[in-house]
């Protein structure tokens, strides 16, 4: 059979649907906790904001080798989905905790 007439992928909504969720949690989790950190760290400027890039590309290779067992198409539509979903949206929450943070520890410095 020719690379063409192989049919495509089935995929379940409930379960993509359900991977999306898991991602999403993990990924606002690590928005509110990454930027406590980066408050309590006395990070400034682009230095939280590479903070929150370090943080994220560590949990979507989490998420690539041993949820996804480096076969992410198997339980997403797109390898995309794993590196970049919900990133900049959860980026939002990471700047509220990081000045929420930075300002209980390091207001009277």
């Amino acid at each position: 059979m020719s690379k063409a007439a192989q049919p495509l992928p089935a995929y379940s909504g409930d379960a993509l649907r359900h991977n999306a969720q898991v991602i999403n949690y993990a990924r606002g989790s690590l928005a509110a906790i990454a930027g406590a950190s980066a408050g309590i760290l006395g990070l400034l400027g682009w230095q939280g904001f590479i903070y929150y890039a370090i943080a994220s590309t560590l949990l979507s290779g989490t998420f690539y080798v041993f949820h996804a067992k480096l076969n992410p198409t198997k339980y997403f539509v797109s390898t995309a989905s794993v590196w970049v979903d919900e990133v900049v949206s959860n980026a939002v929450s990471f700047v509220l905790f990081w000045t929420l943070f930075y300002g209980l520890v390091h207001i009277y410095d």
